[in-house]
């Protein structure tokens, strides 16, 4: 839970509240026993999870901000 909290705090800095509000709702992993964490990419491929730490989290903050549109799993780069 502290984890998460860090990892909120870390995207709010200077960033807009609704981008990385949108990209931690569409990345909380939809298994509620994920052994990656509470937020993953999931493989559309295979349907592998990848856990997305802080750095992950923070790199699609940027793109997103940057005007990728994110909307999904399949928007990662």
């Amino acid at each position: 839970m502290l984890a998460d909290g860090d990892m909120l705090q870390a995207a709010e800095e200077g960033s807009p509240r609704s981008i990385w509000k949108e990209l931690f709702d569409i990345f909380r992993c939809p298994n509620d026993h994920c052994s990656k964490g509470p937020y993953c990419w999931v493989d559309p491929v295979d349907g592998k999870h990848y856990p997305l730490t802080r750095y992950y989290m923070r790199s699609l903050i940027k793109l997103a901000q940057e005007g990728l549109p994110i909307t999904g799993y399949d928007d990662v780069p």
